[in-house]
């Protein structure tokens, strides 16, 4: 029998630690469902989400969580961590965003993306599946990879009709922007 991976393998393998431990990610994925003003129950789609360690938590609380992510490796481990989970293999530009949902999150921001065009297909695809609000974490403005900054990202949001926008920094100075569809 083969067990589940902990949250501290989870985090390893997405490449979160450090900075976080188990207890200050708890804290940290609590803090955006409270942002985004949800509870068990709700739909939380991951476009970004790796081996699941931001829907881990949400899963062990009673969210009904999924994802997509390119690796089929890292999707494995996701699907192996949070048996209920509903996961693709996906790049977050490409997803289908048939199948709408309450939150759509992008857990490592536009990590992925190499281009803005990748960024704003993500964005705009994002926008389509979410029924209540869209969350960006972990957007390293510095290291940008698809130079999607604050201020990218707003026009993009706008561009695309998104509601209102409200930008925070999380415990690592890392930028999040938490959108209201």
């Amino acid at each position: 029998m083969t067990s589940l991976p902990d949250i501290d393998a989870l985090l390893q393998r997405d490449g979160r630690v450090p900075p976080f431990s188990e207890s200050s990610w708890f804290d940290h994925v609590e803090r955006v469902v409270a942002t985004l003003d949800v509870g068990p129950g709700t739909r939380v789609w991951d476009v970004t989400c790796g081996a699941g360690s931001f829907l881990w938590p949400l899963a062990q609380n009673g969210y009904i969580v999924g994802g997509c992510d390119g690796s089929p490796e890292r999707l494995q481990t996701a699907s192996t961590a949070i048996p209920g989970g509903v996961f693709a293999v996906s790049e977050p530009w490409a997803f289908n965003p048939a199948d709408p949902v309450d939150v759509v999150v992008a857990s490592r921001g536009f990590s992925d993306c190499s281009s803005s065009d990748q960024a704003r297909g993500m964005v705009a695809r994002m926008l389509a599946k979410a029924t209540h609000a869209v969350a960006f974490l972990d957007i390293d403005e510095e290291q940008a990879p698809a130079g999607v900054d604050r201020v990218r990202l707003f026009r993009m949001l706008a561009e695309l009709g998104a509601g209102s926008v409200q930008f925070e920094h999380d415990a690592t100075g890392r930028l999040m922007a938490f959108v209201k569809v």
